[in-house]
């Protein structure tokens, strides 16, 4: 088994201990039991934590769920960077490695029903929820890149997206479109990036080709023109991890009667690149 100096017996740890926002029911305990290590034979390694990702949804919960009586306080979250200090010699090759930097994800079962998350200074888990950072990586940015990168890399895999493609991407400015322009930017599609008028400059910078902006009203005939224009159209929504690719002038199936109503219950409506679009001030207006 490869290993770092010995570790200290106790560790740094933030627990849950009361219902609440996060800045009233987390209290840092600095003696909380560290990992052991990996066996010698075990495919886990032991991560030295730098970056947690703080979940937006972990505040909803925070405040709903009480803490219940006489049970162990909890640790949250799930994703996070770090630097492997210990590996079992059945460890993935590519974190087998001391000194690898990684970007991980706690177990959800470990986190939700058993309370051992990642607010804490050490993690130990299997090889196989860990990945090596390329070198030079932000470890402060890919600390939460794992849940919204992986639903970005699976939509445009969905979709089908590749070069000559033109996708819509619902939700440009959230956590996973922002990563899912950048992939399909990657694989040679043309972008249009749904959004508020105030991200249109951030969305522009992710490499979206047009932006179209929110609006209170849902117009379907304003998607149909999209649909009918020439070539191939993959649709994508970031808010429900669904996709449907159509071709011009398509038959209206379950699949595309589906993703417009996506489209329409969440009221965001674009019309982007069309003939009839006109500039202003260098902005987009419809």
């Amino acid at each position: 088994m490869a290993s770092s100096p010995p570790l200290p017996s106790t560790m740094h740890a933030w627990l849950r201990q009361r219902r609440g926002p996060a800045r009233t029911s987390l209290e840092l305990a600095t003696s909380y039991p560290t990992p052991s290590l990996p066996s010698a034979s075990s495919a886990e390694v032991l991560i030295r934590v730098s970056h947690v990702a703080l979940q937006f949804s972990s505040e909803t919960l925070f405040k709903a769920l009480p803490v219940m009586p006489f049970t162990t306080p909890s640790i949250p979250e799930l994703e996070f960077t770090g630097t492997v200090v210990a590996a079992g010699s059945a460890a993935s090759s590519d974190v087998r490695v001391v000194g690898t930097r990684v970007v991980a994800y706690q177990n959800l079962l470990d986190t939700v029903v058993f309370g051992q998350g990642a607010l804490v200074e050490y993690v130990r888990i299997r090889s196989s929820q860990a990945a090596r950072l390329p070198e030079g990586s932000d470890m402060a940015a890919m600390g939460g890149v794992l849940g919204s990168g992986s639903t970005a890399l699976k939509m445009a895999r969905i979709g089908g997206v590749k070069e000559g493609h033109r996708v819509l991407v619902n939700g440009a400015s959230g956590s996973v479109g922002k990563v899912l322009i950048q992939v399909c930017k990657m694989r040679g599609a043309k972008v249009v990036g749904v959004a508020s008028g105030g991200n249109e400059e951030m969305v522009r910078g992710l490499g979206a080709d047009e932006v179209c902006f929110l609006l209170l009203v849902v117009l379907r005939v304003d998607l149909r023109e999209i649909l009918e224009e020439s070539g191939e159209l993959t649709f994508v929504n970031s808010s429900s991890t669904t996709a449907s690719t159509t071709r011009s002038r398509p038959t209206w199936r379950r699949s595309t009667r589906q993703s417009l109503s996506t489209l329409c219950s969440t009221a965001l409506v674009c019309r982007p690149c069309t003939s009839t679009r006109r500039r202003t001030s260098n902005r987009t207006a419809w």
